[in-house]
């Protein structure tokens, strides 16, 4: 599998579409979409993200992976964390 090389021509249209794309956005949305870049989730948001994203990854590849055994499994890791 080599490297999948991008021409300069594709380059230009990517950034064109975006910069059009942001420039269609209403003010209220951007402002949304810069408070969004600043948040700072809580330590409790995180754990919550990082579960979620353990499921959604684990679960494509097993479908018997089940929500509660991420929960199962990430307790047992952070009483052996303590």
């Amino acid at each position: 599998m080599g490297t999948k090389l991008i021409s300069l021509d594709k380059i230009a249209w990517y950034c064109l579409r975006d910069s059009l794309i942001y420039s269609l956005m209403t003010d209220a949305l951007k402002k949304l979409i810069e408070a969004a870049r600043a948040a700072k989730p809580t330590p409790e948001q995180r754990e919550q993200q990082r579960r979620s994203f353990v499921y959604g990854n684990t679960h494509f590849e097993n479908e018997l992976i089940t929500r509660e055994m991420i929960d199962r499994e990430a307790e047992k890791l952070a009483k052996d964390e303590k």
